[in-house]
């Protein structure tokens, strides 16, 4: 009989770690379920940009980029994720010169945006969190052609496009570490503001977030 409960109490104590340890490794219980107010920092990965020039939709990707995040709880499982930053589309993930020769593309991305996230149940023990609201976007397109590198540099710009628009916002968020996690964000807009179009214009991008601070709420 002892035995018995012996072998209980280890497979209970080992179903408890199998399912708490994970959960609290991705800081759920530290974030969804108790009143906090999170600092983070969060780098891309990698950029997508679609803007509408005057003939047709241009399409841009790269690299490089930095975004600020404040989460604040305000009920059990939901938070709310005011998030503000730029992307680029640089050619490598990591800032070096390049020097082209002919035509190549430029574009960038400033964007403030307002979600609410919440933690999606039966993925991964609630370790997905999936974040929609709205977002407001400075994108910027510019086609360029080098005519020479030496002895004289010489960049011609052949487009420059400058667009504010609004629209809407949507990520998920997979928490991998307590303070670690990696999202899919995919912002877009439906309204310029600077020519006052309805007119269609996104930035996404894949992106590594960091929570520098967790301050609890009484």
């Amino acid at each position: 009989m002892k035995k018995s409960i012996r072998v209980v109490a280890k497979r209970g104590l080992l179903f408890l770690l199998v399912i708490g340890v994970p959960a609290q490794a991705a800081g759920q219980s530290d974030f969804g379920f108790q009143k906090r107010v999170i600092l983070s920092l969060a780098f891309p990965l990698g950029n997508g940009y679609s803007v509408t020039g005057s003939k047709d939709q241009k399409f841009v990707y790269g690299f490089l980029g930095l975004s600020g995040e404040i989460g604040l709880s305000y009920k059990k499982k939901a938070y709310f994720l005011l998030k503000s930053g730029g992307v680029l589309s640089w050619e490598y993930p990591f800032p070096v010169p390049v020097d082209h020769y002919g035509t190549y593309e430029r574009a960038n991305a400033a964007f403030v945006s307002l979600m609410k996230f919440q933690p999606v149940m039966f993925l991964f023990r609630r370790r997905v969190e999936f974040g929609y609201g709205v977002q407001y976007s400075h994108l910027g397109y510019e086609r360029h052609t080098t005519l020479s590198l030496f002895p004289v540099y010489q960049d011609l710009v052949d487009i420059s496009i400058r667009k504010d628009a609004i629209g809407l916002a949507a990520m998920v968020k997979y928490n991998v570490l307590p303070r670690w996690s990696v999202g899919v964000a995919y912002f877009p807009s439906f309204y310029t503001v600077s020519n006052g179009k309805f007119e269609y214009n996104h930035v996404g991008f894949v992106e590594i977030a960091w929570q520098i601070i967790r301050w609890k709420r009484n």
